[in-house]
């Protein structure tokens, strides 16, 4: 670009303090100078959050997700994510959206090869390697203390499991489209490497473009609210971590009538508790913060 700088909905809404994360910065720099304007213009002095689709490497690139996969390599891939974590928290990012962690049996589908492959048991070991590599040893402790300093100054950053869930089952391999499956079959197949990477302690979560049994997973409660968020005695696994929508599903539920048309907070949507969304096509991001009562 050149010529004048000229004010843009984000520059404004920076200035007015109403962006809470950003999606992808491509540079230190660019996310210094992003962060210095959000900050004078927050009255609270909340600094933004900083993420990026890291899926097989940052600057380094590694190989995709199925070749990974046939590695069997866990070590390996444990690696590959510790040093993508490396060369993102230096370009300040604090979150990367992975691992990709969608079992998929068919190969019609166009994103076969961001993902482990069929076997839900090797998609599990994958998660939790590569959470492991991308947060390393105590970053979730730390957090959990209550320190957000780990975040992109230890070298880590947090993990993002995507996508919740049944992503790569879709109807005739159709992105996007309805997965119909039944509960034996999420349980069997397509949870348990979600389950895997919380266990590792992976720090947040992504929800699916798609439907599961007619309903989109950006409005699932049974699913995100259940399964997900529910505590262990009540059957879920008790993730009370950051939920966020993948690009504009949140914004895609409006066809759907499960959100208002013309408004920026879906109220219908909001007992699906997820924290972030993209508000539009900017890359600037809504914090919606989860309450409870």
């Amino acid at each position: 670009m050149t010529g004048a700088g000229q004010p843009t909905a984000l520059s404004d809404r920076l200035a007015n303090g109403g962006v809470g994360a950003i999606f992808g910065t491509k540079s230190l720099a660019s996310a210094r100078a992003l962060q210095e304007r959000a900050l004078a213009g927050s009255r609270l002095g909340i600094p933004l959050f900083f993420a990026e689709d890291v899926i097989h490497g940052h600057r380094t690139i590694f190989p995709l997700g199925i070749a990974m996969a046939c590695s069997w390599d866990m070590g390996l891939i444990r690696e590959t994510a510790a040093y993508a974590a490396a060369e993102a928290a230096a370009e300040g990012l604090h979150q990367v959206y992975a691992p990709m962690v969608d079992v998929t049996r068919d190969p019609r589908w166009g994103r076969v090869a961001e993902g482990p492959g069929e076997d839900p048991l090797l998609a599990s070991r994958i998660a939790t390697a590569m959470v492991q590599g991308f947060q390393g040893p105590g970053l979730g402790a730390m957090l959990g203390a209550g320190s957000a300093s780990g975040l992109g100054a230890s070298g880590h950053v947090a993990a993002c499991l995507k996508h919740f869930v049944a992503y790569g089952a879709p109807q005739s391999g159709r992105d996007y489209d309805n997965a119909s499956l039944s509960w034996e079959d999420l349980l069997e197949t397509y949870l348990p490497p979600f389950a895997a990477g919380l266990e590792a302690g992976a720090l947040s979560v992504m929800a699916a473009f798609n439907a599961v049994n007619k309903v989109p997973m950006h409005a699932h409660h049974p699913l995100i609210e259940g399964w997900l968020r529910a505590s262990r005695a009540e059957g879920g696994q008790g993730f009370d971590g950051l939920m966020v929508s993948d690009y504009t599903g949140v914004k895609e539920l409006t066809p759907t009538g499960l959100a208002p048309r013309n408004s920026p907070w879906p109220a219908r949507f909001m007992p699906a508790s997820i924290w972030i969304w993209s508000a539009r096509i900017t890359g600037a991001s809504c914090p919606r913060w989860r309450t409870t009562g």
